[in-house]
């Protein structure tokens, strides 16, 4: 009786150390799924609607649009860079950093953006709202936040962008970018 007593209990013990390991892979898997989704590499696009701020330009300025292409990659849950080519005040280099977070099941996402915009080539955007090109500043710190919408691997943005340096320009950029 007393074998059959340390027989079980023992065959207890080994289920109880395989159930632990059990359970420490399956939380180890299930930490991989949630951050592999995130911990990618993607590409965006979209249009903009471009507003330089008329009392801080010394010519005239009015409304125009533009448009946006870069990548970028996801760095765990929240972290997000990203590099772009941007062609609306004239054609420029972007360099953006996101702070996303993720809301619900849905995971609707939200956060602030920080970049920095360099102009590249003089290039008269197609909304044609600078009328004096040459006086527009080369480049622009972008201080904004952006709102999303996940639809399977893509996520649909609106962000809005704050472009200062001695002159303003608020920029909102309706995008679109691709998980890969």
């Amino acid at each position: 009786m007393k074998l059959k007593v340390e027989a079980l209990e023992k065959k207890l013990e080994t289920l109880e150390i395989n159930t632990e390991l059990l359970n420490t892979k399956s939380s180890i898997v299930v930490q991989r799924t949630a951050f592999s989704v995130l911990d990618r590499w993607f590409v965006r696009s979209g249009a903009a609607m471009v507003r330089p701020s008329g009392s801080t330009f010394s010519f005239p300025v009015s409304t125009g649009v533009g448009a946006y292409i870069g990548g970028g990659r996801y760095f765990g849950r929240n972290h997000v860079a990203e590099l772009g080519i941007d062609y609306d005040l004239f054609l420029s280099a972007t360099a953006r950093y996101r702070l996303e977070f993720h809301v619900g099941r849905t995971n609707f996402t939200f956060g602030p953006v920080l970049g920095f915009k360099q102009k590249l080539l003089q290039l008269q955007p197609w909304g044609n709202n600078i009328r004096f090109p040459d006086l527009l500043k080369p480049n622009f710190f972008l201080l904004g936040a952006l709102i999303g919408i996940p639809i399977g691997r893509v996520l649909v943005s609106v962000e809005m962008d704050y472009l200062f340096n001695s002159q303003v320009v608020v920029n909102a950029l309706a995008s679109a970018h691709v998980l890969f």
